[in-house]
Parts: C-alpha cells; sequence; structure tokens
C-alpha cells in the first residue's frame, strides 16, 4: 500500500520518485502521444526511449511543456483544410482535428488521473487552491 508521501505534487520542489512504491510523474506522464498512423511505430519507439531515459523533474516538465507547445502550433497554423483533411489514427477514418480533439481529452484524461492519485494519497492537487485565493481576495476587499 502506498503512503501518503510516495507521491510529490509538481510545485514542490522535490524529486518525482521519493519512494520506491510509488509511480513516478515520468511512468504517468512519458509517453508524449502525437502523430497519425504512419509515424506510428516510430512514436511509439520514442516513447519507450523517453520514459526509460527522460527522469529528472526539470527535464519532465521541460519535455511536457515542449509538446503542448508543439500541438499548440500546429493546430493554430493549420488551415481548416488541414483540420478538415481524413486519416487513419488506430485504425479507424477520421479527420486531423478530430485527432486534436483526442490529443485533448486524453491530456485531460491523465491530468484527472494525476489528480485523483494525488487525492488518494490524501494530498492536495499540484496547483494553489482557488477557492483560497478567492476567500484572500475577499478578505482583503479586492474584486476579480
Amino acid at each position: 500500500m502506498l503512503s501518503r508521501t510516495a507521491i510529490t505534487p509538481l510545485n514542490s520542489g522535490k524529486s518525482l520518485t521519493p519512494r520506491r512504491e510509488a509511480s513516478p510523474a515520468p511512468d504517468i506522464y512519458g509517453k508524449i502521444e502525437t502523430g497519425m498512423a504512419p509515424r506510428m511505430m516510430a512514436m511509439i519507439a520514442t516513447n519507450d526511449s523517453l520514459e526509460k531515459s527522460v527522469r529528472d523533474k526539470a527535464d519532465v516538465m521541460r519535455l511536457f511543456k515542449r509538446s503542448l507547445e508543439a500541438v499548440r502550433t500546429a493546430f493554430t497554423d493549420a488551415p481548416d483544410t488541414e483540420l478538415e483533411r481524413m486519416d487513419m489514427l488506430f485504425g479507424e477514418q477520421t479527420t486531423v482535428r478530430r485527432v486534436y480533439l483526442r490529443m485533448l481529452t486524453h491530456m485531460h484524461e491523465h491530468m484527472g488521473q494525476l489528480i485523483g492519485y494525488t487525492r488518494a494519497m490524501g494530498m492536495p492537487a499540484p496547483w494553489l487552491d482557488w477557492r483560497e485565493a478567492g476567500k484572500k481576495m475577499v478578505e482583503s476587499g479586492q474584486t476579480a
């Protein structure tokens, strides 16, 4: 059974693998999924390599941010004709736009898993609680 200290919030400045029995965040987020079917095997090989080699918290965060920015730029720069282009993904005919939507929902799924995992350990989510910030604003007379 995992203890409350088995995982560390991302903003704590501590290691991502504080205890042997914990699933480290690189194992949870080390798989950066992008690309269409023709590149699938190369992507899998890259993911397997990253999962084993990117272990430092700062490196994980850099890779995560770089990946998010690459997807944001690719989507923003793509013309509608490219987003409506049909292609195959996991054996299913789909549009490029739907692939981006799938990436977004997949990312949210993993974020929800991490939040649940963190809370199951009795810890808060790894960001400031907006309720506390709002309460302080009300107490000090500030408005949004």
